[in-house]
């Protein structure tokens, strides 16, 4: 999760917990749901498996 702090908390200032919530949220699905890579998917992106099934 450092890419999350360091580029999506540390350098943006939020006026309001729900505008960190849905930049944070955005974050999640947009860039590390589809490129983080994990033991169980055989360390393939969540978007390149999809691709593979398709």
């Amino acid at each position: 999760m450092h890419t999350l702090k360091t580029e999506f908390v540390h350098r943006r200032d939020y006026n309001t917990r729900a505008e960190a919530h849905c930049n944070i949220c955005a974050f999640i699905k947009g860039v590390y749901k589809r490129t983080r890579l994990h033991s169980a998917g055989g360390y393939i992106a969540p978007i390149e498996m999809k691709l593979k099934a398709a």
